[in-house]
């Protein structure tokens, strides 16, 4: 026997969700030509409940790092969609963003209203020193890490699609990986999520602080 195909179900509001925004990505980048995406065979839905249907993609792989194929899959995701816009334009489009992810949000009033005004408090920092400097936007997988891409003879194949997204400043990807795979970026989300705990386990806060503000402050300029 081989492997057919991939079916994703939608059970509930959540997963329903997933389902169509997978089914909707994958439609739209049928066209890539480096990234090697699942084909999209059918979707609809079953009392009630949505469906995607998916070619698998080739998932041997001779390194699951390879920095220059992972790179050029990357640049072409965020070339979907893509334009340079004013980077307040960019600010207002992200601002827009996290106000719909806080209001899915099941964090406590108190908590995303802290998160907000430091939000808030970073955007119009970046304002001024960015002045009218214009961004690259396009778009990004959502939640590209080393568990859902492969590194193959004929490029990179990426799955799991349900959390893509255009319009975003490009490099989240990027980012988002270097966050999930390095030791430093996985510090610095301990460190964000719960300092104390961090501490306990041996990670050198003040020191992955400092970087980050070093880094942040070399970005803005």
């Amino acid at each position: 026997g081989y492997l057919a195909a991939f079916v994703k179900y939608g059970v509930d509001d959540l997963t329903g969700r997933l389902v169509r925004r997978e089914a909707g990505a994958l439609a739209m980048l049928a066209d890539l030509s480096f990234v090697q995406v699942p084909r999209l065979i059918a979707t609809g839905e079953h009392r009630g409940h949505p469906f995607v249907i998916q070619s698998p993609v080739a998932t041997t792989w001779t390194t699951h790092t390879d920095p220059a194929v992972v790179t050029m899959a990357q640049v072409e995701v965020a070339a979907v969609g893509r334009a340079s816009i004013d980077f307040r334009q960019a600010l207002e489009a992200t601002a827009q963003r996290w106000r719909h992810r806080a209001a899915e949000s099941d964090a406590s009033a108190d908590a995303l209203s802290k998160v907000t005004a430091a939000f808030d408090d970073v955007a119009q920092r970046w304002v001024v020193a960015m002045g009218d400097t214009s961004v690259p936007w396009g778009s990004w997988h959502g939640d590209w890490r080393r568990t859902n891409m492969a590194v193959t003879a004929d490029g990179c194949s990426v799955w799991d699609w349900e959390r893509f997204e255009s319009g975003v400043p490009a490099g989240y990807d990027a980012l988002h990986l270097f966050l999930t795979k390095t030791r430093l970026g996985m510090w610095i989300r301990a460190t964000a999520s719960n300092p104390e705990l961090a501490r306990l386990r041996g990670i050198p806060v003040k020191r992955v602080s400092q970087a980050v503000w070093f880094v942040a402050s070399a970005l803005a300029g």
